[in-house]
């Protein structure tokens, strides 16, 4: 494995945006059209989906008319 000089670290260049640097604040500009309430039932959501999966969305959802 290489290794770096202190020289060639400070020569790296990274640009100003990246995919994901544009896709974080089109992220952050939906989310701050949000209500407080939005907010929290997105939040909500996404926790039922990391704790206990899709399962646990379903049982809170509303049917599909």
């Amino acid at each position: 494995m290489k290794r770096f000089s202190d020289s060639e670290l400070n020569e790296l260049e990274y640009p100003d945006e990246t995919i994901g640097s544009i896709l974080a604040r089109e992220a952050r500009e939906q989310c701050n059209e949000l209500t407080r309430q939005e907010r929290e039932e997105l939040c909500r959501e996404g926790l039922a989906l990391i704790r206990g999966g899709d399962e646990a969305i379903e049982a809170k959802s509303p049917p599909l008319e």
